[in-house]
Parts: structure tokens; sequence; C-alpha cells
């Protein structure tokens, strides 16, 4: 750990989660307490709105989380033909979509997944967005196809997106774009959780999400037990218990810091000087025009 802990009782100020070798998040907590009381306390309830806004929180952290912290290739999207099952009934889609991922990977493909599901804009029909990995050998350009007779829409073709004919045969449209920018799709897909989202048909009873097993997730990278303004400056995020806020340093250096816990408060500085990590605004409409077009009459 790059800050070594004061005695064993005192609780940190900041705790900084490493996702990638340049990615980190940091979090300060508002209310560190000396020492940790012995007596349970009671619990409070809480109004539903406060729940769903804390599931709505955790739900978006765990999937930046998986966004981030894994190796993806393709960004996807996944639909379904109303000529083979029933688009707004997302359990029986997910269950059996499921089953087949894990059907695949018996077979030796070495699939690994991070899917969000989504209400398409009539409000009824699902479709999934996400991210894959180990499925290149099963894809087929949509630019090939074309050349061997099947009609593709030129955004399939001029975006050099690519098929996946079992899927496409099984269940419908899907596409597959290669990840360019793994930082910007992370944020555009954790955008999907929203409150509306988690009080429709999803969030009743149902996962908000779907993920291989297996994944990383983010680790601790350090904890720092003093106030440092210098910290403060990378907080944007304002919750009821902490601030957070992510950040990125350059050329794969580590992010540590020089100064070990100083009785005195000394101000702590990192050795390198990252940069700021705000969400990132992502152009959306080339991926809902791919979307759009298995609910037009495009023949899948």
């Amino acid at each position: 750990m790059p800050i070594v802990a004061p005695p064993e009782l005192a609780l940190p100020d900041y705790r900084i989660f490493r996702y990638t070798d340049r990615i980190y998040k940091l979090v300060k907590f508002k209310r560190r307490k000396a020492y940790v009381s012995a007596v349970p306390r009671k619990e409070k309830k809480s109004a539903p709105a406060d729940k769903l806004a804390a599931s709505v929180s955790r739900t978006r952290r765990v999937i930046l989380e998986y966004a981030l912290c894994n190796h993806w290739e393709y960004f996807c999207t996944f639909t379904i033909s109303k000529d083979k099952y029933d688009r707004t009934d997302l359990i029986a889609w997910r269950d059996t979509f499921l089953q087949w991922i894990r059907d695949q990977r018996k077979k030796g493909i070495p699939l690994a997944y991070l899917l969000v599901p989504e209400l398409h804009s009539d409000g009824s029909s699902w479709h999934m967005h996400g991210f894959f990995t180990g499925v290149e050998s099963e894809l087929v350009s949509f630019k090939m196809e074309r050349k061997q007779g099947r009609k593709v829409p030129n955004k399939l073709v001029k975006g050099d997106f690519w098929d996946w004919p079992a899927y496409r045969e099984k269940f419908g449209f899907c596409s597959f774009g290669v990840i360019r920018d793994r930082v910007g799709c992370a944020f555009y897909v954790q955008k999907y959780i929203t409150k509306e989202m988690l009080s429709s048909a999803v969030g009743v009873g149902l996962h908000s999400y779907y993920a291989s097993r297996g994944l990383n997730r983010s680790t601790v990278h350090a904890e720092v037990y003093q106030h440092s303004a210098y910290l403060d400056s990378f907080l944007e995020n304002d919750y009821q218990f902490c601030r957070t806020g992510m950040t990125k340093v350059k050329d794969n250096l580590d992010w540590t810091f020089s100064l070990e816990y100083d009785a005195d408060c000394l101000p702590l500085e990192p050795l390198y000087q990252p940069e700021q990590l705000k969400e990132i605004e992502v152009d959306c409409d080339k991926f809902y025009e791919i979307t759009q077009l298995c609910f037009d009459d495009y023949p899948v």
C-alpha cells in the first residue's frame, strides 16, 4: 500500500481504487470516525425513493467497474426478431439467450460478456447493449455478407460492423463494433441505469445487468488518513456519505504518494500529476440508428 496506516482503529479520509494502470477512482468519506463502536446501531428504514437512488448508484458503479477493469473487444447490440420471440417478454428471452451463451462456451468458444437491457423507443420492446470478448471466430463482417448477396444497410457496411450469424438465426438482429474508446463506451453503457429503468420491469425481481463469471473488479490502491485539498480538487460527485471522482495518469505511471502518514497533517501530493477523468459524452446517435434497424423492415 502506498500509504502507511496510522493506529489500527482510525479510518481513512480517502480511499483510492485502481481500475486500470491509468484509471483510478477517489472516494472521500464524509463521516470519518476515530474508532468503530462495539454497540450495534439501530437500522433506520429508508424511504423507497432513497432505496431506489442507492440502487441506481450501486448498479452504475458495478457496471463501470466491469466495463473498465476488463479487456473487451466489441461493443455489441442484441435485439429480438418479432417472428422468433416475444419482444416484450424480457424474462423468457434472457433465460433462453443466457443458456444459449453457456452452450456456446461448452463448445469451446471463450466468451465473456457484460450486457445491459434497455427498453426500445416504443416503450415495450427490449434489446441489449454491452461488451463482448472471445467471439471473434464466430463473427462475419456485414461487408462480406453483402458480397455474398445478403441485403445489408449501408450504415452497417460503412461503419465496419460485424454480424454473429448463429445469434441472428436463433434470435434476430445483432451487431458488433470494434471498441476504439473503452472509457467512452463504459460511460455510455453506465448511463442506461436510471431510476426509470430500475423501477420498470427490470427492477421487479430482475437483474439490471448480466455479466459472465470471473470478471475483474477494482482493487484498493491506497488509503489516505489526512485531509488533502489537492485530492478534493478531483471530486465531482457528491453523495450522502461520500464524494467521488475519477482520474487518469499518462504513460502507465503509478499514481502513488511520496509521503507516509504524518501526524502534523502535511499536504499530500502524488509523485505524478494525474488528470481529472469526467464522464465522457458519447455520440449515441450511431448506436441508436443501428438498434432501430431491427424494428424497421430490415430482413434479419
